[in-house]
């Protein structure tokens, strides 16, 4: 009687020690999908941030370039080089960019089609001309290397009267529209490293 009773407590001993195994590793899987959900969480909530980071800078850059073509007082002069805080280095005639000696930047292939440079994708690559919103020196080369940062240029778009072009000096350049670029994140040099916001506004300036 007593051998049989020792057997019996042992068995419950030995199905009390399986069930607490079992529910151990129960609570071991629910923690580490507990924590694999955090972490994802965490990961979600991180870029989400800096989507949001990315788009106040390159909304700020815009503002920025709109402000300071919004205080010229003469119509910009594409020849002049471009500094950190104005920047106006391209202009658009017969659907194409020119750079400031009338040179057209020619072409890029997207998505299998050709399209003029600059009229699908912003220029903000490397060397590209562009005006900077913390203060950065330009880039003067493709092989330089650089601070990621919201970055503006603004393209001439000409005037709303294509008759008044050629006759500033005498009736003044009238109302000309203007296309005003912004970028913030690495993403917007090259080769494009990491996440980036280009942003693109068209306003209207008289002289």
């Amino acid at each position: 009687m007593t051998v049989l009773r020792n057997l019996a407590g042992q068995r419950q001993r030995g199905a009390s020690l399986l069930i607490a195994l079992i529910l151990l590793l129960l609570l071991t899987l629910l923690a580490l999908t507990s924590l694999r959900g955090v972490t994802l969480e965490s990961r979600v909530m991180g870029n989400i941030k800096q989507q949001r980071n990315l788009q106040s800078a390159a909304e700020t850059a815009l503002r920025a370039g709109e402000g300071a073509l919004g205080t010229a007082v003469v119509a910009p002069d594409l020849a002049s080089s471009c500094t950190t805080t104005f920047c106006v280095p391209y202009q658009l005639r017969n659907n194409a960019y020119l750079n400031a000696a009338g040179t057209a930047l020619g072409s890029e292939t997207i998505g299998g089609r050709s399209v003029p440079r600059g009229y699908m994708t912003p220029l903000f690559r490397n060397g590209d001309p562009s005006a900077t919103l913390d203060g950065y020196s330009i880039l003067s080369n493709a092989s330089a290397t650089e601070t990621p940062n919201a970055r503006w240029y603004v393209v001439d778009l000409g005037p709303l009267d294509n008759g008044s072009e050629n006759n500033c000096a005498l009736t003044g350049c009238g109302t000309r529209y203007y296309e005003v670029n912004s970028c913030a994140g690495e993403g917007c040099a090259s080769p494009p490293s990491g996440q980036r916001i280009t942003l693109r506004s068209v306003m209207t300036k008289s002289f």
